[in-house]
Parts: C-alpha cells; sequence; structure tokens
C-alpha cells in the first residue's frame, strides 16, 4: 500500500507542469459563447480593413492567435463572420433570406394547383420571394465585436 501511495506521488511531483488547451472565447453574452480551436477556420474582420480574411487557427501564444503568416491579438479583430456556432444565437434573423423565396414559391405552386396561376397569386409569390431577396443584400453577415462582445485567447 505504501510503495503505490510513494509511487503516486513520485509521478505526479514529477510533472510539477501541465499544460492546458488553449482555445479562443467569442463571448456574445453571459449565456452565449463561441469556442474556436486550433484547427478551427476563422473568418474575420480588421479593424480598418473591409475585406474579409479567412485563416486556420496554428497555435495560441500567450494572448495571441497565430495563423499561417502572422500573429494577432484578438483586439485587432473588429468583426466576426457567421459561422454554425454563432448563426443559431440569432433565431429569425438570418432565415428571412433562405425562408421567404421558398414561402414565395410554396404559395406559387399550392396556390397554381388549387385555384391556377392568378396575377394576384404572382404578385404575392414575387414579393415574398423580392423581401428575400432584398433581406439577403440588406442583412449583414458579420458580427461586430463591441460592448459585451467579447474576443478574448484563455486557457483552460
Amino acid at each position: 500500500m505504501s510503495s503505490r501511495l510513494f509511487l503516486i506521488f513520485a509521478i505526479l511531483f514529477s510533472c510539477p507542469e501541465v499544460f492546458g488547451q488553449d482555445l479562443l472565447l467569442f463571448q456574445k453574452n453571459n449565456h452565449r459563447q463561441a469556442k474556436y480551436y486550433k484547427g478551427d477556420v476563422l473568418k474575420f474582420y480588421l479593424k480598418g480593413e473591409k475585406s474579409a480574411r479567412k485563416s486556420e487557427i496554428i497555435d495560441f501564444q500567450d494572448s495571441l492567435i497565430v495563423f499561417k503568416n502572422y500573429k494577432l491579438h484578438p483586439a485587432e479583430i473588429s468583426h466576426l463572420h457567421l459561422d454554425n456556432q454563432t448563426r443559431s444565437w440569432f433565431i429569425v434573423r438570418y432565415k428571412y433570406d433562405r425562408a421567404l423565396p421558398i414561402a414565395g414559391g410554396a404559395y406559387l405552386l399550392a396556390d397554381g394547383i388549387n385555384n391556377g396561376v392568378s396575377e394576384e397569386t404572382g404578385i404575392i409569390s414575387g414579393s415574398l420571394v423580392g423581401a428575400g431577396l432584398f433581406a439577403y443584400i440588406l442583412i449583414k453577415k458579420r458580427i461586430k465585436i463591441k460592448g459585451r462582445r467579447k474576443l478574448m485567447v484563455i486557457d483552460i
């Protein structure tokens, strides 16, 4: 019994440094968080730039994000592009551009089968499709990092 206990303590004290896993945490508020690990692809906008950058996260060093050819501090990133983790935070906002054209087509098909295609059916269906295209143009696919929305490198 004592030799096993001695062996356990010897193993524990021979490894004084334990490595944790770093990650990039995007926090919208206290309840909504997106976690990005090494190997994840991140699409983002830098402050002062209008074009997006898309890079794979290679590593984290201190509070820096290491990409293939450069390192960035999270404070230099002004916007994050929507991905599967962040899109689910907004229940309806990013679904108009998909739902409205489908609803317009379904309305045209259903009313065409039941009553035949009329001018009123075309106007309503066209309005739904047009509203979907309008939503696609107007609703931005990026989230601004400001206020409560924080982007930080943490060690767990």
